[in-house]
């Protein structure tokens, strides 16, 4: 079985203040459980495997992990040279580790939670956070979610998220992904948002005019309205140019502003920002596709 990344297409650095999140399945990336019987080949990853079963056999003892996982089990197949093989980038945003505790949840839960049980999705999401803290030291456990559910989840305001449909493509207008080709490590980019959000003045630019933008964008997103989506996207993009600059890779500003002065294209951050990947929407996805050449630029398709 497939294991799919994630994109958080609005409420990136916002959701800690309340606003509400946007993650969407990324079914291009994704990664699935597979036995190799040369042991030769396995490397660190597998060895990582059996770290990670030792730690959540100490949170399962200590009661910090709220379900029961079959870690004997998991030992003896990764004994047989199990492993995840995944095509999804660690370090670009896109959930490659919510992808492998989603595989782990759903094959060695002796019962695990039914993905059509849409009562519990705050459960879940509160144990995937556990079992995913291995590798972020916290984690809200919404990129395993995502993977795990296969669907697209609006995270609402005080915690809140639901389950819901996309709206039908537009012929108009493209969503894409660009490869910065530089991996980036999340928690000290939110650190570092949090630092800023602790001036008053900075808090107060935030609250009244990113965290208000990010709602419009997912309202114009889910409706379907795209011309009213692409100048939300602008606003975004500049708001992050302007007071989020620390979040931009050194050299891409000027395709901020290159965005920014045109009518082509906008780009915006992809989770923390960075690196990894940048989200952008066009108006035209060829000419896009031959300005981006250079950073395998890739539609966002569902």
């Amino acid at each position: 079985m497939e294991y799919c990344g994630k994109i958080l297409l609005f409420g990136e650095h916002v959701v800690v203040h309340g606003a509400q999140a946007l993650a969407m399945p990324f079914p291009s990336l994704a990664g699935h459980w597979r036995l190799e019987s040369d042991r030769s080949k396995l490397g660190a990853a597998q060895s990582l495997l059996a770290e990670w079963a030792d730690y959540l056999d100490r949170a399962m003892e200590s009661g910090s992990l709220p379900c029961r996982l079959d870690t004997a089990r998991f030992r003896i197949d990764l004994a047989q040279g199990l492993f995840f093989e995944s095509s999804i980038p660690p370090g670009y945003g896109a959930g490659s580790s919510g992808a492998l505790c989603a595989a782990l949840y759903d094959q060695y839960a002796p019962d695990p939670i039914s993905r059509e049980d849409a009562g519990r999705y705050a459960e879940l999401k509160r144990l995937f956070g556990s079992i995913e803290s291995f590798f972020h030291g916290a984690s809200s456990g919404a990129d395993p979610l995502v993977s795990y559910l296969n669907r697209p989840l609006l995270f609402d305001r005080e915690g809140a998220l639901q389950a819901i449909t996309l709206p039908d493509p537009s012929e108009a207008y493209t969503l894409f992904l660009l490869d910065t080709g530089t991996p980036r490590k999340t928690g000290p980019l939110v650190q570092v948002f949090k630092e800023w959000c602790a001036d008053a003045n900075y808090l107060a630019r935030v609250l009244a005019e990113l965290v208000p933008s990010t709602e419009d964008a997912i309202h114009f997103f889910l409706t379907g309205q795209w011309e009213a989506l692409f100048e939300e996207w602008h606003i975004l993009s500049g708001f992050q140019l302007r007071y989020m600059g620390q979040m931009i890779l050194p050299g891409w500003e000027a395709f901020w502003l290159e965005g920014l002065a045109g009518n082509l294209f906008k780009l915006k951050l992809c989770g923390a920002g960075g690196g990894g990947f940048v989200l952008g929407i066009t108006k035209d996805w060829e000419q896009t596709l031959v300005r981006f050449g250079d950073y395998r630029p890739m539609a966002l398709r569902w």
